[in-house]
């Protein structure tokens, strides 16, 4: 399924892929970009205005929506990806976590409430709870089917 445009008539691409970025969030003094189009995460260090990337080793359209801070880590929600990018900004390095549920278009948002993450279902039957502590992942069924 090809990723909803969102009015962009025109995005930004390298070598023919868009690279595009959904969602940011801050850590520390610096702030990071999640890769939604992009192969690497976009990190900003605005008190140098310069730019760098953290290469996540995954291609693709739509991979990731949303980025939340947790205990000196960041975690994206996967929207079209497998599972949840974990982003380790002291040492940048990345890591999913499988989420188990395949398909495009699962969960779009992400927040950190009570020592756990929560994904807001787009297209999922379900919120999508991580626990960063112990890397795992369930859901919350809603009734619904999501729909667009």
């Amino acid at each position: 399924m090809p990723c909803p445009n969102n009015g962009n008539a025109e995005r930004a691409t390298r070598n023919g892929h868009r690279i595009s970025y959904y969602a940011v969030a801050a850590h520390g003094n610096r702030l990071f970009c999640a890769p939604r189009d992009a192969s690497s995460v976009l990190v900003i260090d605005p008190a140098t205005d310069t730019v760098t990337t953290i290469e996540c080793g995954v291609s693709g359209n739509c991979k990731w929506s949303g980025i939340a801070a947790h205990d000196g880590r960041l975690f994206c929600a996967p929207f079209c990806a497998s599972g949840v990018l974990v982003i380790d900004p002291a040492d940048e390095a990345v890591h999913t976590i499988e989420c188990g549920v395949s398909g495009d278009l699962k969960w779009m948002g992400i927040a950190a409430c009570d020592g756990r993450l929560f994904c807001a279902p787009y297209d999922a039957s379900g919120v999508l709870v991580i626990d960063p502590a112990a890397e795992t992942v369930h859901t919350i069924e809603c009734g619904v089917l999501g729909e667009r």
